[in-house]
């Protein structure tokens, strides 16, 4: 439910000021979703219809699909659209030129076409002139680039519906000519040796963002809010919200047994691709419960391979 709540409510990744109408601006999402409060107020005493809607839409360990299959969720199940089309594919002969994720149409209103995607980007600038590039925005998985994926969205994906076969298809089904938005959320996250809050960014990207910190597991600058500060390892599968909930008390962690933890995780680098990272939150206790601890996220961090760095920067040369 807080990851629902979160695909509508968390800040967007892409500058409203840049790209305007292009993307789905966050007041607009959070007004979606504010009109189904008393909905979603049951829903989270009872989210069983939740539960049985995502197991049945299986991820293959894809957060990306995880993203759609909430705004899935919410299309079919609090707005009740109409019409819709989910993951439809678009192809020329045998090969498929891409994929409609969600296009819907809600009682008499025009259709709409949503390209959603969540991105967890490193910013592995230099200089502060590199900083305001989105082609220095990357994944652990370096071909991923900020500047890439932009083009591919804005280029590619938001044009697909006007692709014949897509055109022909979305007429048969009554979502002809939709109005076609993007959507991406998630966090970027900056060195920790640098004023990682406050960073510059390109202008494509909005200023409202999440903001996390990264570094390497040979130098381990981790930072750390206050003297109460502690830290939980977050498995991949809650990487989406900030954390806010209960963990097991041997979960939470204190900044040296986090370190010892990391050493000796690394210590086999070897045997960890280079593209390999470890997301933690350091968090705040709120409560102690005889359920366990219940903890909120002050700060996001990605630990890295040491060899990372360098090999992020060797992918930017021509």
């Amino acid at each position: 439910m807080r990851e629902l709540a979160w695909v509508f409510n968390g800040p967007g990744l892409l500058s409203p000021a840049h790209f305007g109408s292009r993307i789905e601006s966050d007041a607009d999402l959070q007004n979606r979703f504010v009109r189904f409060r008393d909905v979603i107020s049951d829903l989270d005493q009872n989210p069983r219809d939740l539960f049985e809607f995502l197991k049945q839409r299986p991820t293959g360990g894809r957060l990306g699909r995880y993203f759609e299959n909430l705004l899935q969720y919410y299309l079919l199940h609090l707005e009740c659209v109409t019409k819709h089309a989910l993951n439809l594919q678009v192809r020329e002969g045998r090969r498929t030129v891409g994929e409609l994720d969600l296009v819907f149409k809600i009682g008499q209103t025009l259709p709409v076409h949503w390209e959603a995607s969540v991105k967890f980007y490193l910013c592995s600038t230099e200089s502060p002139a590199e900083a305001v590039d989105p082609q220095f925005f990357m994944g652990t998985l370096v071909h991923d680039r900020l500047d890439r994926k932009i083009k591919k969205l804005f280029e590619s994906q938001l044009r697909l519906p006007d692709h014949p076969e897509a055109r022909e298809k979305l007429r048969e089904l009554g979502l002809e000519a939709p109005r076609s938005r993007a959507i991406m959320k998630g966090f970027f996250f900056y060195p920790s040796r640098t004023d990682w809050p406050r960073a510059a960014h390109p202008a494509e990207v909005s200023t409202n963002h999440l903001r996390g910190w990264w570094t390497t597991a040979s130098r381990l600058e981790i930072p750390k809010f206050d003297q109460d500060s502690r830290y939980i390892v977050l498995p991949f599968a809650r990487w989406l919200a900030p954390f806010d909930g209960r963990v097991e008390p041997h979960e939470l962690i204190q900044l040296d047994e986090l370190q010892w933890k990391v050493r000796r995780l690394f210590d086999s680098s070897w045997a960890r691709p280079v593209n390999y990272e470890l997301m933690i939150a350091e968090v705040a206790v709120k409560e102690e419960t005889s359920e366990g601890p219940w903890v909120t996220e002050r700060s996001r961090g990605n630990i890295l391979h040491p060899k990372w760095p360098e090999h992020a920067r060797t992918s930017l040369v021509v």
